[in-house]
């Protein structure tokens, strides 16, 4: 292994594999009912609303105060006072997509940091294949991970060692040595990555509380509806109506898209698909506001980031002791 390959390694199993997680913590501190973080949001915003605050706009500012909306800015203005229920479950929603976000986030990576495994003997070697990976590329592992049929085959995929060669390698250790720990990281890593890859391409919904809707409508087969106020709605696309786009991607990554680039989280999408002269049908996904799906995101979350700490451990110790092709 090359010595760049090797210090990056070092580094994403001291500090890199924290980002998610510690990301993950801050957002579900954040959507928490009753916390001082929600209370700072709330300030926050509020103070945008503020004389000093639209002083700091410059010339001009006081012409777009006088076209504002008076029912608007007052709405607005109001984050001014003690917070409700409604202005609370706005934030949440923000943290809760967010927190989406970061899950899909946590895969992507954990998907470019196995392509970069899996290609590391190629000239640009491990670092620069993990820096350089594209999403095209971390797909198609995804892809090759879901035609396997056996852990063994994962393994081989990655082109590690197999459970064999490490028990043979192991037995030449003294008995008090951590490295039996590596055998059982090394069994239950194929589970992960596999779980990654059905998440990243998956096309229906598996029980993630996430559902499809067009024009605010549920499908049949999708379970009860949701109003606006109960779900954080990441619109996918506006199409035909009965036309969905046939995308290559899978729904979750068409959300996360969706959240990264646009934030295109609405509120009104009843009233924007029922818009006089609108000739779109608007399909989105629903996460239900709740704390049970926050604690499940960051559990997910931190299983992965567990999954990518684990690989890259896992590559050092191979390395040290011989075992990487």
């Amino acid at each position: 292994m090359r010595d760049i390959d090797r210090i990056f390694l070092q580094d994403y199993c001291r500090f890199g594999w924290l980002s998610h997680v510690l990301t993950a913590t801050a957002l579900a501190e954040g959507f928490r009912t009753d916390n001082s973080m929600k209370r700072k949001a709330r300030n926050t915003i509020a103070r945008l609303f503020t004389p000093d605050a639209l002083d700091a706009l410059g010339d001009g500012h006081d012409s777009f105060l006088s076209r504002l909306d008076k029912k608007f800015y007052a709405e607005a203005a109001a984050w001014r006072s003690v917070g409700g229920p409604r202005k609370d479950k706005r934030i949440q929603k923000v943290y809760l997509a967010r927190l989406f976000a970061e899950l899909m986030s946590t895969v992507e990576d954990i998907g470019a940091l196995c392509w970069a495994v899996q290609h590391r003997n190629e000239p640009n070697g491990l670092f620069k294949g993990y820096l350089d990976s594209e999403v095209r590329q971390v797909g198609s592992l995804f892809q090759e991970v879901r035609a396997t049929e056996t852990d063994e085959a994962i393994i081989q995929l990655l082109q590690l060692p197999t459970i064999e060669a490490i028990r043979e390698r192991l037995a030449s250790e003294i008995p008090s040595t951590p490295l039996a720990a590596l055998e059982a990281g090394h069994r239950e890593f194929p589970a992960g990555l596999r779980q990654a890859a059905e998440l990243y391409h998956a096309r229906s919904l598996p029980g993630l509380a996430i559902h499809l809707s067009a024009n605010g409508r549920w499908a049949p087969d999708e379970g009860p509806p949701l109003n606006s106020a109960e779900c954080a709605r990441v619109i996918l696309e506006a199409s035909p109506p009965g036309q969905p786009k046939q995308d290559q991607h899978g729904i979750f990554v068409r959300a996360f898209n969706k959240v990264k680039h646009r934030f295109a989280v609405v509120e009104a999408i009843d009233e924007m698909a029922h818009a006089p002269g609108n000739d779109w049908a608007v399909y989105s996904l629903d996460i239900l506001v709740s704390q049970e799906r926050v604690d499940d995101y960051v559990a997910r979350i931190a299983a992965q980031s567990a999954l990518g700490y684990n690989l890259a451990y896992s590559i050092l110790r191979f390395n040290e002791l011989g075992l990487l092709a």
